[in-house]
């Protein structure tokens, strides 16, 4: 349905251009306070709510960008906004306000465009100072908002078949008013936090017209999102399952048991404001996860949705897509280990890829830019100014060509190798012979200003909101030459720096003999990780540390590891992983490891990250397993124990001097579903100096 222009010229300014189709209100949203707090316009006509957000974005943010508001600046092209309903997949009407420059007669050139995609619950105002910003700058700016979300009608089947072909209806729409618009349909980006960011990953996989991709705290397999290495995500399961459920906070009253019980539902930050539609098949595969059932219909629906299974289409055939991926050291949703895998998976398969890791969780370093506070937040400053210098360089800087094969000189791969870890070839004890890996070359333009790999250091006392200058370490290719693997042994209750021999292979005891240490199962260790979500928010927002006390640790159900007091200060840039010997009571168990700062003199121990790894079942994975992904079974020796390696979530961060390094160990942390909650389950770790190593990667130079 068109606006009657009539109507439109009573209650809005007469200067302000429409176009466009508009969505009516869904009829199960009917909330006065929600339009209110949304700045929505309306106008009935034949009885039917219309909505009228790009008119009023077109008059706010051009006047917020006349008077320098936040990240506007004066200048540029005037900007108009149009609100439509894009036809998606089955006849569903997709949400969707776009921003364009008003070009003059003087500009015949058409503007290069971006495709922007909601995050999980969010509206399209989600983007809406990116939008006047960036169609400022010379962009056409398409924000739509996925099925199932707010107007846009259909359900959520969390980025499968319906959102991909949705996508694929948001480029074809596109193409069809280019001319409206002003729209280059040859140099098209997508773009995206958090959901839409994988969305943005996945329409560049199933369709070529893509010719750039920005991933901001997104995934890049979602199975290792949600699962981990085999350590389900208590944290986010609420959250992103619960999306269906009705309003908000409130009570339920139930029959049973002695009589009459009410129950508190709480208020998380899911969409329980009748914001979206969860699809009732998405339930039950999170539930497969959380009960640790590994089955192909659940490997396939992870694989669909995951932009690692798509590597070929995304970067093969001599296409080389330019991906910008940006991650945070604390998002316990997408954690950064994972970013860096998706970073060498994408890297082997041919695209070009630029990392950036900041503080903060899940989308801290993006949410400041999207509301217009760079200038005021310094973790969110040079993010999205790297992500305009991409989407310039890559949309707007004249191509020079681009080299597509890996340092063997052969094509990349259908699918390549997954670089999981950060050592160098060159590194004596874990280099390429010993895991039989090709490192493909970077594979950018001659030229290029971007930078493939930035790790924003957390510095002490400095925080988000509280350091107006960040810092960042910056590698030119990953992995990195300045970044050595170093080994400390567990030794006792002491870890130690590993002894090094031309012959790697030669087991190196320093205990002379068995050293074992037994833990049980138990709720309390002592290791703190913080309030989920709220915990390192504070941390990372302000650089309140989080603590746990040596004195506190129980050392039943858990056990410290201490090194020697540095002498200097260490760099530690990369990925921490802890190799621990076990041999378990029980088939299913699961290992969880803390790295620390060790304040020895007060017996604090200041946590820099942590992780769990679960064993589900004995053997070979299933046959229809694939490389990278999630593994939930584990091989033991012919005595019942063997190797189980934690990967822990990058860092990049100083140990001071006159700090030590510590390893926690123990068989439970609350943020991750058990394997095994038996109270009667003991799990033995080797420590006699040769069989456990924790590994952390130091930064040896500048």
């Amino acid at each position: 349905m068109l606006l009657d222009a009539d109507s439109v010229e009573q209650t809005l300014d007469d200067s302000l251009h429409w176009l466009g189709q508009l969505l009516p209100t869904p009829p199960t949203i009917n909330f006065p306070w929600l339009d209110e707090l949304t700045a929505t316009a309306k106008a009935k006509k034949d009885g039917v709510t219309q909505f009228y957000e790009s008119r009023i974005a077109q008059g706010f943010y051009s006047a917020a960008q006349a008077a320098g508001v936040g990240d506007l600046t004066p200048g540029g092209f005037a900007v108009k906004w149009e609100e439509l309903a894009i036809i998606g997949d089955g006849g569903v009407r997709l949400k969707a306000v776009v921003a364009y420059p008003k070009a003059g007669a003087a500009e015949a050139a058409r503007f290069p465009v971006v495709v922007l995609c909601n995050s999980w619950v969010m509206n399209w105002w989600e983007y809406a100072m990116k939008q006047q910003e960036w169609a400022s700058a010379g962009y056409v700016v398409l924000m739509y908002v996925a099925r199932g979300w707010w107007d846009s009608e259909g359900s959520v089947t969390a980025a499968g078949e319906p959102e991909q072909r949705d996508a694929v209806r948001v480029l074809d729409t596109l193409e069809a008013r280019a001319a409206d618009w002003g729209a280059d349909t040859s140099r098209i980006a997508t773009c995206g936090v958090s959901y839409g960011g994988g969305l943005a990953a996945l329409t560049a996989a199933n369709d070529a017209r893509v010719k750039a991709v920005i991933c901001l705290s997104a995934w890049g397999n979602i199975q290792r999102a949600l699962d981990g290495q085999a350590a389900p995500n208590l944290v986010w399961y609420d959250p992103i399952t619960l999306a269906h459920q009705p309003l908000g906070t409130y009570l339920i009253k139930r029959e049973g048991g002695g009589g009459r019980r009410y129950e508190f539902l709480k208020l998380t930050g899911s969409p329980w404001l009748g914001m979206g539609n969860l699809d009732p098949s998405v339930p039950p595969i999170f539930a497969e996860i959380m009960a640790g059932n590994l089955t192909l219909p659940l490997l396939e629906w992870a694989r669909l949705r995951s932009p690692e299974s798509h590597l070929h289409a995304l970067c093969g055939g001599g296409r080389a897509t330019p991906v910008f991926l940006s991650n945070n050291a604390e998002d316990r949703l997408f954690a950064p280990d994972g970013a860096f895998i998706y970073r060498q998976a994408l890297q082997g398969a041919g695209c070009r890829v630029e990392l950036m890791l900041h503080e903060g969780i899940h989308a801290m370093a993006e949410i400041p830019g999207m509301l217009g506070l760079s200038d005021s937040i310094a973790v969110s400053l040079p993010l999205w100014g790297r992500v305009f210098a991409f989407l310039q360089y890559h949309l707007k800087a004249p191509s020079t060509g681009v080299a597509t094969t890996t340092a063997s000189g052969a094509a990349p791969a259908a699918f390549s190798r997954v670089y999981l870890d950060y050592y160098p070839t060159s590194h004596p004890c874990f280099g390429a012979a010993s895991r039989d890996i090709d490192i493909p070359a970077e594979t950018w333009r001659a030229g290029s200003p971007l930078i493939p790999v930035s790790f924003q250091v957390r510095e002490p006392r400095a925080s988000v909101y509280t350091n107006n200058e960040p810092s960042y370490e910056e590698f030119e290719s990953w992995p990195s030459a300045r970044v050595l693997p170093t080994a400390y042994k567990l030794a006792g209750s002491h870890l130690v720096l590993g002894l090094e021999s031309e012959a790697c292979g030669v087991e190196v005891s320093l205990m002379g003999g068995k050293c074992q240490r037994h833990l049980a199962f138990g709720v309390q260790t002592g290791f703190h990780v913080g309030v989920p979500v709220v915990g390192p928010f504070i941390a990372a927002g302000w650089g309140n540390k989080i603590y746990s006390r040596v004195e506190d640790i129980n050392t039943t159900a858990a056990g410290l590891w201490e090194s020697e007091v540095l002498e200097a200060p260490l760099r530690l840039c990369g990925i921490p992983n802890a190799t621990i010997h076990v041999t378990p009571s029980m088939k299913r168990f699961q290992l969880a490891a803390f790295l620390f700062s060790v304040d020895k003199k007060e017996g604090l121990l200041d946590l820099l990250t942590f992780a769990g790894r679960g064993v589900w079942e004995r053997g070979a994975d299933p046959a229809w397993a694939q490389p990278g992904e999630v593994s939930w079974t584990w091989q033991a020796d012919a005595d019942g124990g063997g190797p189980l390696t934690v990967r822990m979530p990058a860092i990049c961060t100083d140990v001071p001097a006159g700090r030590a390094i510590g390893l926690g160990l123990s068989l439970h942390h609350q943020t991750f579903q058990p394997a095994n909650a038996d109270v009667a389950l003991r799990v033995a770790l080797d420590c006699n100096g040769g069989d456990s190593v924790l590994e952390l990667p130091v930064v040896t130079s500048p």
